[in-house]
């Protein structure tokens, strides 16, 4: 399953707009990153990721899991770890109004947020009330209706940091 995949209702066959990406070369480079940092995330966990290898690997998983089954599913998941920086992520990559629905959706958790143990993730998940379920289910609606390119985000993310000066 790729990207392209997920993301098809949003594409449309739009054309990406004028300065976000610089060269396939940097397509290419995106994708590369990508991997790596699931590869990464996969081996290291969360903790052992840069910051942007973590905002990767968190956009891909958010995507992921929502797109095709919902928030419940993101949160059920070993990957539902990353929910709390989601928030974050989903910013710095220029999609602020999924940067919303996140925080929407983890707001579900209270105050102290989304727990990173899994088995308390699940054992919370599993005990939502009705009105939290239907919540959801509009903020999966609203997800749907969001038609931006997640991909050229991305792609325009990865290209300014690998541009960006390094930091002493």
């Amino acid at each position: 399953m790729t990207r392209d995949s997920l993301n098809a209702h949003r594409h449309h066959g739009a054309a990406v707009p004028a300065g976000q990406l610089d060269t396939t070369e940097d397509v290419m480079i995106a994708d590369l990153k990508m991997q790596r940092a699931l590869d990464r995330y996969h081996r290291a966990g969360a903790a052992g990721l840069s910051e942007l290898e973590k905002t990767l690997a968190t956009v891909w998983y958010f995507e992921s899991r929502v797109a095709n089954a919902g928030f419940a599913s993101f949160f059920r998941s070993p990957e539902g770890e990353l929910a709390g920086y989601a928030p974050t992520a989903l910013r710095r990559i220029g999609a602020a109004p999924l940067a919303t629905l996140a925080e929407r959706a983890n707001a579900v958790f209270g105050s102290a947020g989304v727990p990173a143990n899994r088995e308390e993730r699940l054992r919370r998940v599993g005990a939502l009330s009705p009105e939290e379920q239907v919540l959801f289910g509009r903020l999966e609606d609203e997800y749907i209706a969001y038609d931006t390119d997640l991909d050229a985000l991305i792609e325009a993310y990865v290209t300014q940091a690998a541009h960006a000066p390094r930091q002493p």
